[in-house]
């Protein structure tokens, strides 16, 4: 009797979810999603009712839902490529390029037939003025699809030179140790270094916060994206910047130091930079360097004397003089409470 009485649910949703399709067609998407509520209500396994109310919100501009609704579908069935596709267009009209790439990218994956996909995936690329990438998915494209074809001769055409996605690495130049710095045998003896390697990076500010996410989101596409702003601009402190957190995410801290050390010469006030090519010379054992880096970016943002004298402290927390030294940017700040805290330890 169960098993009957699932089978009439069943078609009882079917027929929902098919009224819905017709209102969608309609441009009738708020009743759409009604249809498809009751769909769900009835049968919540089935991702195709899921992906058919994700586009009914994505219609009327509900971004957050929609999402939301092409996630479910996926976690449902993770080899839903147009649930994959369809929330890549979201990702890529909401500003999400990152994760625009990576949903067409699995669509592909999953049907490396899926021509749409390919074209998708083109447009993000031909947003980012990324010519060579955008040119080859367009080619995949108009190869399986002959209706894309259009598209890639006009794009072609505007775009006969079309540079590499990744150029060629210049010779990295020389490291700046300014003279300002504290002699490094001075410095050296507050530092204990065994096991302070931090694999990652340190961003403080709102900005970093969502290039971080860009980053951790897919690392490969972020030093793309930030290669082709340095080819536009070569004086961007902040694109070397963020391509040396991208390095550093990859373990290529060679890379990472010479990215900051770029971004340095550009901003020479650039705290955060400083701090990071700290923790990247500090993974590649080069200590001295690490210590000079450190240094500066204290000197220059009180929110890494913090952040250095806190790592030193977790370190070892009976580090009498990073406390002393954490208490004395506290007092510098106003914050008398955290000062006292600090001094109190000694």
């Amino acid at each position: 009797m169960v098993w009957f009485g699932n089978i009439v649910s069943k078609k009882k949703a079917d027929n929902f979810n098919k009224k819905g399709v017709e209102k969608a067609e309609l441009k009738e998407h708020l009743a759409a999603i009604r249809l498809y509520d009751e769909a769900i209500n009835l049968d919540p396994a089935d991702p195709v009712y899921y992906f058919n109310r994700g586009i009914s919100y994505q219609a009327v501009k509900k971004n957050d839902p929609a999402l939301e609704n092409y996630s479910k579908a996926i976690s449902l069935n993770p080899s839903f490529f147009d649930a994959y596709n369809n929330r890549g267009i979201l990702y890529e009209q909401i500003g999400e390029a990152a994760k625009a790439v990576n949903d067409f990218t699995e669509a592909v994956k999953i049907n490396p037939k899926f021509a749409k996909a390919f074209f998708n995936r083109g447009n993000v690329f031909k947003s980012l003025d990324m010519k060579q990438a955008a040119i080859s998915d367009y080619e995949k494209a108009a190869e399986l699809d002959p209706a894309y074809a259009y598209i890639l001769k006009e794009y072609t055409q505007e775009n006969k030179a079309a540079e590499p996605v990744l150029p060629i690495e210049q010779p990295d130049e020389p490291e700046i140790i300014p003279d300002e710095l504290p002699a490094i045998e001075e410095v050296e003896a507050k530092y204990d270094f065994t096991g302070t390697e931090e694999e990652g990076f340190v961003v403080l500010d709102s900005e970093s916060m969502e290039q971080k996410k860009i980053i951790e989101t897919d690392t490969v596409l972020a030093i793309a994206i930030y290669t082709d702003m340095i080819m536009r601009d070569a004086g961007n402190a902040k694109a070397y910047h963020y391509r040396g957190l991208a390095h550093m995410q990859l373990k290529h801290y060679d890379k990472a130091v010479s990215d900051y050390t770029k971004a340095i010469k550009s901003n020479p006030n650039f705290a955060e930079a400083y701090y990071n090519r700290g923790l990247a010379n500090e993974n590649l054992r080069d200590y001295e360097k690490a210590v000079s880096d450190f240094t500066k970016a204290s000197n220059l943002d009180s929110a890494f004397a913090i952040k250095d004298c806190t790592r030193m402290i977790e370190k070892n927390p009976r580090d009498i003089g990073a406390h002393n030294r954490r208490g004395n940017v506290y007092m510098n700040l106003n914050k008398y409470e955290e000062a006292i805290k600090d001094y109190s330890f000694s």
